[in-house]
């Protein structure tokens, strides 16, 4: 692969990666706080299919890493990588903070 298109590819997926990877981080928030950040009339809805949402959210989670990792490859500055997995390792961390344990969050069930 030449050098301009292989920039363009790394840069790409490097900021793709950091919109998913915030995308995770908001996401994960209304896992943790469901009472707050979901309407009332999506609430039956969204605890019904809780598992669906939980399955949705890790494989958004796995292709920000996958994204990320592309832009540390195709790019010779990192930061594109770097800062598009960032997110994702932060939608992560909420659900198994305690002592390695998941609780609440995606891994735990927050209901």
């Amino acid at each position: 692969m030449n050098s301009p298109p292989r920039v363009d590819l790394g840069k790409r997926a490097g900021v793709a990666s950091g919109l998913l990877g915030v995308i995770c981080v908001l996401a994960e928030l209304c896992f943790l706080y469901p009472d707050l950040l979901v309407t009332r009339d999506a609430l039956p809805f969204y605890e019904a299919n809780l598992d669906i949402f939980r399955g949705i959210l890790w494989t958004t989670i796995g292709a920000t890493f996958v994204l990320g990792l592309l832009g540390l490859i195709f790019l010779r500055s990192k930061v594109h990588g770097l800062l598009g997995i960032a997110p994702g390792v932060e939608g992560v961390r909420p659900s198994c903070r305690r002592g390695g344990k998941c609780s609440g969050g995606i891994a735990g069930g927050a209901r």
